[in-house]
């Protein structure tokens, strides 16, 4: 299991883990700080005798094909390729990041930014031009566009940069939850803003914290647990067969309709 930036959303790693444990599997876990690491770890994995990789990380098209010719049966999750066939599981980035968008346009915002995780994550890069491209369809050119690190000091980093900016805005769409969560503690108690009447901040991705009641977060909820069996099921039945062809399966997240943001009346 390749996984990168372990903190923003362990529940999905830990999931994953207990999951392939349940079925029998054990699990050789590696983590990175940047998905830029991943050469790395490919040169590492071929120290050991695995059964399969589940991926969470972008890995190099020539890597992928080294796994494909040793016959390791390889399932990504949330990463596309277009450059190769890959199996594949993710939640629909672009669909919730579009909700997201029409509930904040609906309900007034119209100085909207947005808050990037790091600019080698695929993810990030989906959802953020998800939502740029949709504030565009609804005549909204975001204020300003900060990157930070998936981590929640890059939330309150983020948030003061935006809020020193010539306009600040009124609704901040963040790449994941734990960016939200840094960019509403910084909103609060060091600018002394009130959520939702002075800002709103939606994010990405239903992690446990976000639900948190100092927190309510409106975000879009992936279903990890039906992520999780996808790519597993995809995993197992290419063990068991090699010649399986390639597989993607998309899944749907859901609006959770928090209190951390103005949204439109249902």
């Amino acid at each position: 299991m390749v996984v990168a930036n372990l903190g923003f959303n362990p529940e999905f790693t830990s999931i994953l883990g207990q999951s392939l444990s349940a079925r029998g599997l054990n699990t050789l876990l590696f983590t990175l700080d940047h998905e830029s690491d991943a050469d790395h770890v490919i040169d590492q994995l071929w120290q050991y005798r695995v059964a399969g990789v589940v991926a969470a990380v972008t890995l190099p098209p020539r890597h992928v094909d080294m796994l494909s010719q040793r016959e390791i049966p390889l399932v990504f999750v949330n990463r596309a390729y277009e450059e190769v066939p890959v199996n594949s599981v993710s939640c629909d980035q672009s669909e919730g990041e579009r909700w997201l968008v029409d509930e904040l346009c609906a309900a007034g915002h119209r100085r909207i930014a947005i808050v990037s995780g790091p600019e080698d994550s695929p993810v990030s890069r989906q959802r953020v031009s998800s939502a740029a491209e949709r504030l565009a369809n609804a005549g909204v050119k975001p204020v300003e566009i900060v990157v930070a690190d998936f981590t929640y000091q890059g939330g309150r980093e983020a948030m003061r940069k935006l809020a020193a900016g010539p306009a600040r805005p009124d609704a901040i769409i963040c790449a994941n939850d734990m960016l939200a969560i840094g960019c509403m503690d910084e909103a609060r108690h060091a600018l002394g803003l009130r959520i939702p009447e002075d800002i709103s901040i939606v994010g990405f991705d239903g992690s446990a914290p976000g639900q948190w009641a100092s927190y309510d977060l409106v975000t879009i909820r992936q279903p990890t647990n039906l992520m999780v069996d996808a790519a597993i099921d995809m995993l197992m039945a290419r063990i068991d067969d090699p010649q399986l062809i390639t597989e993607k399966r998309v899944f749907s997240g859901e609006l959770v309709r928090g209190a951390s943001a103005r949204l439109a009346d249902t």
